[in-house]
């Protein structure tokens, strides 16, 4: 049925025909706010029930698109001339300093280029790591490169001291403190292997020379102290080992 298809309730109503006949017509429920509106068309179901129908707007059918005609092949565009290279501008010179107020910069440190004394920095920085071998090395290097110069000397006491050969480094650095008598290092080591070797006096006017050159040389003054201390005068050790100290700390 068109009611029951459409899901809409059927109400019946009784009225009488004009033989005053009941008839029993089914009605809709009249429709309510947003429901589409019952015309007044009637359809008579089989069995004689009339019904009043619900008009849906039916959607028209859609047209289908109209064909676009292939568009005309467009004609070929002929190829644009090339563009004329561009001339290559030339570099702009950069501007001119500009002069600079206060005063003068300091000239540029260059390195120092002295061989002997690369090699000397290089020796002792392998005999401090206690690459003895190494530090050999360098100095055999050095004597046969400059045969003359001090420094082998000095350095060959060193290494000695170092591995604890003080009778070994005396020689050597009395040669190194005769030709180097301004370095502080060659008399605090010429110190050391006498004071090793029991020569107090000779130590103590080694210590002596090397702290008047350095006055902060800490070592030179402790070993003052050593040696004071080994001749039984802690009373003139004692502020020696206290200028070691300061010196140390500065």
């Amino acid at each position: 049925m068109l009611g029951a298809a459409e899901g809409v309730p059927l109400v019946p109503v009784e009225t009488y025909g004009p033989d005053a006949t009941p008839i029993v017509i089914a009605v809709r429920e009249p429709p309510v706010c947003g429901e589409w509106s019952y015309d007044d068309r009637e359809v008579e179901e089989p069995g004689g029930t009339v019904l009043t129908a619900v008009v849906r707007p039916t959607p028209s059918p859609i047209a289908p698109p109209t064909p676009v005609a292939p568009a005309l092949p467009v004609a070929a565009v002929p190829p644009v001339a090339p563009v004329a290279q561009v001339a290559q501008v030339a570099p702009v010179a950069p501007p001119a300093p500009v002069a600079r107020e206060g005063p003068p910069l300091p000239a540029p440190v260059t390195p120092d280029t002295d061989p002997i004394r690369a090699a000397c920095e290089r020796i002792e920085a392998l005999a401090t790591a206690l690459r003895y071998d190494e530090a050999d090395q360098a100095l055999r290097a050095l004597a046969a490169r400059s045969p003359d110069a001090p420094e082998i000397v000095l350095y060959t006491g060193v290494l000695a001291c170092r591995r604890a050969r003080w009778r070994d480094a005396i020689a050597p650095l009395r040669s190194a403190v005769g030709r180097l008598p301004d370095h502080a290092g060659a008399h605090y080591h010429l110190g050391e292997a006498l004071n090793k070797c029991d020569d107090l006096a000779g130590a103590l006017v080694a210590y002596q020379r090397a702290a008047a050159l350095d006055p902060t040389h800490w070592r030179a003054l402790k070993g003052f102290g050593i040696v004071y201390d080994r001749l039984g005068r802690p009373e003139a050790a004692a502020p020696f080992y206290r200028r070691a100290r300061e010196a140390q700390r500065a």
